[in-house]
């Protein structure tokens, strides 16, 4: 079964050992689209919980102290700047790294913690 099968059943933390077992052959082809589609589901769901608790907080009467930087989403060219510092670093950045900053949110109304199952696909070397 493959490792993304086994994260949607809840077997996160057991997909997660085994992929930290896998390091480096985790970046062969044979690995690879697997474990991003892993880190793509954690950061897309870690995204959408920040939105969800963000706007509970809100709807509360919670205050952020700095309103504009509670949640700041990703710029529209981020991958184009994870590729570079990549490139420049000659070095790769984990997958969940450079997926954290492009998962889109999912939460169709961010009060919500409903899903409307969006991925996206990260262009890593």
């Amino acid at each position: 079964m493959r490792f993304l099968e086994r994260y949607l059943r809840g077997k996160h933390e057991q997909v997660w050992a085994d992929l930290r077992g896998l390091v480096p052959e985790v970046r062969d082809d044979a690995h690879l689209a697997d474990a991003r589609s892993v880190a793509e589901e954690t950061m897309r769901r870690v995204r959408n919980n920040v939105e969800v608790l963000r706007t509970r907080l809100e709807k509360a009467g919670y205050r952020f102290k700095e309103p504009d930087r509670a949640h700041v989403p990703p710029a529209p060219d981020i991958a184009v700047q994870l590729d570079k510092f990549e490139r420049q670093q000659d070095s790769r950045c984990p997958f969940t790294t450079s997926t954290r900053w492009s998962a889109p949110s999912t939460s169709p109304n961010p009060g919500s913690s409903s899903s409307t199952g969006t991925t996206v696909t990260i262009n890593l070397p």
